[in-house]
């Protein structure tokens, strides 16, 4: 119960940055439609139910220790996940410097609201871990959810909707997103092979970041063309600060 209203907080915060003219019943009811019939939200939960009929899950990860897999051993398999969700954290933040019609304030703002909604996503995604205390395949404890496939799904959620704004033309936008979000799946992948978690744990992660970011996106997205928010960079003599303001 403390874990869940810690992440209640953590996410009513976020959202808080959306500002009193965004933060509305009416804009949260939105949000959580939007959030709660994204695609991946959906295959998500269903595809983390389905591993739960006969044992599905424990069989998967039974035959990844015999057959050959896409990687050579575990710990190649954990680097390999490290590895393609910093691409994940790469494109999003890439893909902010692309957005069309865009100012070096909207930039700050954008870029401080996809890395913090990819934060949140990682640190609640633990909270949970801790609630659900399911033991991973190797034997370690916080299997679900995944937060490498959280924090994966989340990065790529945000960076296809910086994408879709972008100055690129539209073959590289979409090149762009399906980079991305392979980078995501090859987390889940490798997490799973890594034997750090059971396929259950990474169709969670995956719905759970795409959950959240889209929920977190839907919320606060007015928030990065609010003029009552001001961004400005100041020095002093012996240091130098960013300031961020915003009148209510």
């Amino acid at each position: 119960m403390i874990n869940l209203i810690k992440i209640f907080l953590l996410h009513a915060l976020l959202g808080g940055l959306g500002g009193c003219q965004t933060w509305t019943w009416a804009n949260t009811k939105q949000a959580l439609v939007a959030a709660s019939t994204e695609p991946l939200t959906l295959i998500g939960v269903g595809g983390a139910l389905v591993m739960q009929i006969d044992h599905i899950d424990q069989k998967i990860v039974q035959y990844l220790a015999k057959a050959p897999g896409l990687f050579s051993t575990p710990q190649q398999a954990t680097q390999a996940s490290d590895a393609s969700r910093s691409v994940t954290s790469i494109s999003m933040n890439l893909s902010n410097l692309l957005v069309r019609d865009t100012t070096f304030e909207d930039v700050l703002r954008r870029g401080a609201g996809n890395n913090l909604t990819a934060y949140a996503t990682a640190a609640s995604t633990v909270m949970l871990q801790d609630g659900f205390m399911r033991q991973r395949p190797d034997g370690g404890s916080g299997s679900m959810p995944s937060a490498h496939t959280s924090r994966a799904f989340a990065c790529s959620y945000l960076a296809h909707k910086n994408y879709q704004q972008s100055l690129l033309p539209k073959p590289l936008r979409v090149s762009g997103t399906l980079i991305t979000y392979s980078a995501a799946f090859l987390t889940g992948l490798a997490r799973v092979e890594g034997k750090k978690h059971y396929p259950s744990d990474v169709f969670m992660g995956m719905a759970y970041g795409t959950f959240i970011s889209s929920f977190t996106y839907h919320l606060t997205k007015n928030f990065f063309t609010l003029q009552e928010l001001s961004t400005s960079v100041s020095w002093m003599p012996n240091e130098k600060f960013l300031q961020l303001s915003y009148r209510f």
